[in-house]
This record gives C-alpha cells, structure tokens and sequence, in this order.
C-alpha cells in the first residue's frame, strides 16, 4: 500500500493499530522497487508456466500425430505400397491424410485470426510447420522398405 509520511506516521503507531488489535503485526515498510521485483519475479514465473505448458501440448500434439501416421501407414499399408509401386508421388499416396492436415492447418488458422491472438497466431504457425515437417518426414520414411516387404509377402 503506497502512504505519505504523514499518513505512516498518523495509522502506523502502536496506539492507532491497538486499537484494532493490531499491534502485534509488527508492519514494515519496503521501498517500491522491492515491490516491482516481487510483481517482475511473479511474472516471470507465470510465462514460464504457460510457456512450458505450451511447450508440453506441442510434444502431446506431436506424439499423437506420429501414432496417427504410424496407423494410417499399417491401415493401408497395401493401397500405399502399390500407388507407390505404381509410380504415385508421396502427396497421391498420402491424399487424404494431405487433405485433412491442411484442413486442419487452416480451420486453427482462421480460428486464431478471428480471435485475433497475435501468440496464438505465433504458436499455431510453430505447430503447423512442426506438423508438416513431421508429415514428410514420416511419409518418407522406410517407404522402400514397406514397399519391398509388401512384394516379399
């Protein structure tokens, strides 16, 4: 609480806060920029609590997103092994994981643009290019192997 001299010394005696059984409270009084360091501290904490949360959902988002590709790759692993036998380029192979992925990029984009959160708009552009990295890099994958696997069996 900000007080003037004045004011300290007027409701800060023993006399004054006796009389509401205060006495033994023992009040002290610390400069403002103690105060801003306690209010800089507490903040800095706060961001580090989203920010590790943040960061926390994004490794959650990114396991599932490999357990999912590594389902849609058993699934059908058969309707992958021969498109890609047959010539088709990743994307052709991969068509409607392709389509929902960027259905899905853009559904959070517009989301976060019609809320207009400039941090949302930050994290989802990390995750998006996070996702689609993740997308490629799982396509390609052993693709020769599951390939020359499906011709064995």
């Amino acid at each position: 609480m900000k007080m003037t001299k004045d004011a300290c010394e007027k409701y800060l005696n023993k006399g004054y806060l006796r009389g509401f059984h205060l006495e033994d409270n023992e009040v002290k009084f610390l400069p403002i920029s103690k105060h801003i360091d306690g209010l800089q501290k507490t903040l800095k904490k706060t961001i580090e609590l989203f920010l590790s949360i943040i960061l926390g959902l994004i490794f959650i988002m990114g396991a599932l997103f490999v357990a999912l590709m590594n389902f849609i790759q058993i699934f059908y692993q058969e309707r992958i092994s021969i498109k890609k036998f047959l010539g088709y380029s990743n994307l052709e192979a991969y068509r409607a994981p392709t389509f929902i992925l960027t259905l899905i990029t853009l559904l959070e984009v517009i989301l976060i643009l019609l809320l207009k959160s400039n941090m949302g708009l930050l994290v989802i552009s990390f995750v998006s290019i996070f996702q689609w990295i993740l997308f490629i890099y799982l396509m390609r994958k052993d693709q020769y192997k599951n390939i020359t696997d499906f011709l064995k069996a």
